[in-house]
């Protein structure tokens, strides 16, 4: 289809298809332990959902909703025999629920390969002026801390190798500000896209993607009152092909789930030469390629 929004590929989906289908066996995840915060819901059992039909049989997933975990880890132990589903219920902004995760996680599974931080809360649809200081303190607090502590204790424990730590992000976060009473949301979502840059660069040998997932039915856009536009498997999916090899040359930057892999991977030579493309800066300001001057230099 044509793209309603600007777009680096010139096919745009909305939905699942074949290059990034689970089911492809060079997608394959099997042996691989994946974690997926807020897993049990929304896009989240989504993602869950996709890594157990890519071939994972250990699968974390966390949240807040304890039934809700129990109730989806049933749903997917009976349909996919042999997988198994640890439910861990946390909070992510709190450190110490994040740490007895993970420390759970071990204890089951040994260490984590895949990492998925999908865990947020919405915008308080308030303006900056309007707003109320608690509320919007409080959507940055679950956003950003919520992405930083994920990002810190999966890093903490990560393999050398073959790791891959994937931020669930949103368009209102690099576009320019078209939604009145999303800057909570907006800030702290730009704000873990930074994050996750330095999660890239301080870890080279990791995959770290930040992904927008499009506009999927879930609880937290219903509040938004924008209608849903994209089926949830596409971002489901497209997190299963970004943890695999052919995703490596995107590492630290930022994708929308909706362009085409093939036409991304065809331009491969290009995308990984871009120090600046996909990432957050300053428009206008070309700073590709840039490095910081000598401080011997720099003072003369």
């Amino acid at each position: 289809m044509s793209a309603p929004y600007p777009s680096l590929t010139s096919t745009y989906h909305t939905t699942s298809y074949p290059s990034i289908s689970p089911s492809r066996p060079e997608l394959s995840t099997k042996g691989k332990t994946v974690a997926v915060t807020g897993g049990a819901a929304g896009i989240g059992a989504h993602i869950s959902r996709a890594f157990a039909e890519s071939g994972s049989t250990q699968i974390a997933i966390l949240g807040r909703r304890e039934q809700k975990l129990r109730a989806h880890a049933q749903v997917l132990e009976k349909d996919f025999p042999g997988l198994k589903v640890l439910t861990c219920t946390a909070d992510v902004s709190s450190a110490s629920d994040i740490d007895r995760a993970f420390a759970n996680i071990k204890s089951a599974f040994g260490t984590v390969d895949i990492f998925v931080s999908n865990a947020g809360v919405g915008a308080t649809n308030e303006t900056v002026a309007g707003s109320d200081v608690d509320a919007w303190w409080n959507a940055v607090t679950s956003n950003l801390k919520g992405s930083f502590l994920s990002a810190r204790y999966f890093l903490a424990q990560a393999p050398k190798e073959g790791a891959v730590l994937i931020n669930l992000t949103t368009g209102i976060a690099h576009i320019p500000p078209m939604f009145p009473g999303a800057s909570s949301y907006a800030a702290a979502k730009a704000g873990a896209l930074k994050l996750f840059e330095y999660a890239a660069s301080e870890n080279p040998e990791i995959g770290v993607y930040s992904v927008h997932p499009g506009i999927v039915e879930s609880d937290m856009n219903a509040k938004s009152g924008v209608p849903p536009q994209d089926d949830a498997s596409l971002v489901a999916h497209h997190c299963v092909w970004l943890s695999s090899k052919d995703a490596k040359f995107l590492t630290g930057k930022t994708v929308w789930a909706h362009w085409d892999v093939d036409e991304l991977l065809a331009r491969k030579n290009e995308i990984s030469g871009w120090s600046e493309g996909l990432t957050l800066g300053l428009k206008k300001l070309d700073l590709e390629g840039f490095q910081l001057p000598n401080p011997e230099e720099a003072t003369k």
